[in-house]
């Protein structure tokens, strides 16, 4: 049963890894090929993605947890969720980054009491600026 967990924990950190080397990468063949992964086929370039239609924000079902969900993005192969304490901070480097395959997901981890900032550009736009939402974590 711990076996099962702790595979199933590696399989999506890996997952998420690889989604945010194809974000940085941006279809280098190069980059992919040094990332150290195996690649399951030759990247194609999809061009620029249109930035997601909405951003959905909730209370997740434990404390210091976000339910987050987007409009999925055709041909978008993951999405970043970027987060950080309010107020927003300029720059992207100063965010908080998960990544996931899926629209929605859970953001954990979170201060209970402490109001976040949220924005989600798919992966292969890393990084873009769309609009933030405010929100208390509770």
């Amino acid at each position: 049963m711990a076996k099962d967990l702790k595979r199933e924990e590696l399989i999506i950190k890996l997952s998420s890894l690889g989604l945010y080397v194809n974000s940085v990468a941006l279809g280098d063949a190069m980059k992919l090929e040094s990332s150290g992964f195996n690649l399951t086929k030759n990247p194609e370039p999809v061009g620029y993605l249109p930035a997601p239609q909405y951003l959905k924000i909730s209370e997740g079902e434990n404390p210091g947890e976000i339910y987050v969900e987007i409009c999925p993005v055709p041909n978008a192969t993951g999405y970043v969720f970027l987060y950080a304490p309010s107020p927003a901070p300029a720059g992207n480097e100063e965010w908080y980054a998960k990544t996931f395959s899926s629209s929605k997901n859970y953001i954990t981890g979170l201060k209970s009491g402490v109001k976040y900032s949220f924005k989600s550009p798919p992966a292969v736009l890393w990084p873009m600026e769309p609009g933030c939402t405010i929100i208390p974590c509770q």
